[in-house]
């Protein structure tokens, strides 16, 4: 009787360690085809993350094959109107691809589930890819930053044509500095994140998914701006009046050969706008003194003697310290797209030195 019931003992450990034999098999088989570094699924996943993983990776299926165009690499299409819309999709994503080197990539289901995040938010934010995908979207930005989130989610709901929203918003880094007395307590803790959505929808038309490319915007603890041959340098004090234009700046404005910088200097941002870009550029304004940081895209500078120059616009603000006194500044980085001639529209483009004749 108690060799039987020792027997039993023995074959039951037996098919308990079989079992967990066939079972750590299976989780293994499974990390090995997740979309993830093989050195983190091979050694680092517990088996409820692999589990996470593996429903992420299932469902990241569906949104890369049946959405439209799809996203296989080799693709047959049936007529040419396929064919167009895929050349169309293809366009619109490479012109964002030289972006995404210094950002990342998200996709995202309707209910704000990370579905795939790339490696390098951990190079942008210092956050886990591992530990991001199949958790919500919500839980990495700011609670502030909810509504703005959404509003351009139900903005992309409603478009079928122009399915494409930027926005700023704050998310959670580990990679920022130890805040000063001087930084806004709302920004510690997280970076100020510029995001390309994209929607991503089925061939009936109906909404899947977002696709997001997100780039860290520089911090006020940044040592410079990185500028190119069609950027220029303006600082303002808090409410916006020029303090410096640097000289391409001044060039680029037509400025130079008046006063220089004296026929800027002191001057509000507001007035060298277009009046119907005013409200975009308020809103920038309302921006970076809340996050610190912000961007914006397309706005019309009225430049001297006519002209109007359409322009993207980073803003951040700076804090520096000058002879016991802190001082509060925002950089805008200034970057020329194009330029139309239609005449003066404003007082503020004639020159001085016309008005002085």
């Amino acid at each position: 009787m108690e060799r039987d019931v020792v027997s039993k003992r023995v074959r039951s450990r037996h098919a308990a360690q079989h079992r967990r034999l066939n079972e750590n098999s299976e989780f293994e088989q499974l990390s090995a085809v997740l979309p993830i570094a093989r050195a983190i699924s091979s050694q680092l996943l517990d088996k409820a993350s692999v589990v996470r993983l593996t429903i992420s990776c299932m469902r990241l299926y569906d949104f890369a094959v049946y959405g439209s165009p799809t996203w296989l690499v080799e693709t047959n299409y049936d007529d040419a109107q396929q064919q167009l819309q895929h050349t169309d999709f293809a366009w619109k994503v490479g012109a964002c691809i030289l972006d995404a080197l210094d950002g990342f990539l998200v996709c995202c289901a309707l209910n704000g589930d990370v579905l795939y995040v790339s490696e390098t938010i951990s190079i942008c934010l210092g956050l886990s890819q591992v530990d991001m995908i199949g958790n919500a979207i919500f839980d990495y930005i700011h609670k502030e930053d909810w509504s703005r989130w959404q509003q351009a989610f139900r903005s992309l709901l409603e478009r079928t044509h122009s399915p494409h929203v930027d926005i700023c918003i704050r998310m959670r880094s580990t990679l920022t500095k130890r805040a000063s007395k001087d930084v806004v307590k709302s920004t510690m803790g997280y970076k100020v994140v510029q995001i390309h959505l994209s929607s991503r929808r089925n061939a009936s038309g109906a909404m899947i998914g977002l696709s997001c490319l997100g780039s860290a915007l520089p911090s006020s603890s940044a040592s410079g701006i990185r500028l190119d041959l069609s950027s220029f340098s303006v600082t303002t004090h808090s409410d916006l009046s020029i303090h410096y234009v640097d000289p391409r700046g001044e060039e680029i404005l037509n400025c130079a050969d008046c006063v220089g910088l004296d026929a800027i200097k002191g001057t509000s941002l507001y007035q060298l706008v277009h009046a119907e870009d005013v409200s975009t550029l308020s809103q920038m304004h309302r921006d970076v003194l809340r996050m610190g940081a912000t961007s914006i895209q397309y706005i019309r500078l009225l430049r001297r003697g006519g002209d109007t120059l359409w322009v993207e616009i980073t803003a951040i603000r700076i804090h520096k310290q000058k002879a016991r006194e802190k001082c509060e500044y925002i950089t805008c980085k200034v970057t020329l797209v194009s330029t139309e001639s239609n005449g003066v529209l404003d007082a503020c483009q004639v020159n001085l030195s016309d008005e002085n004749n």
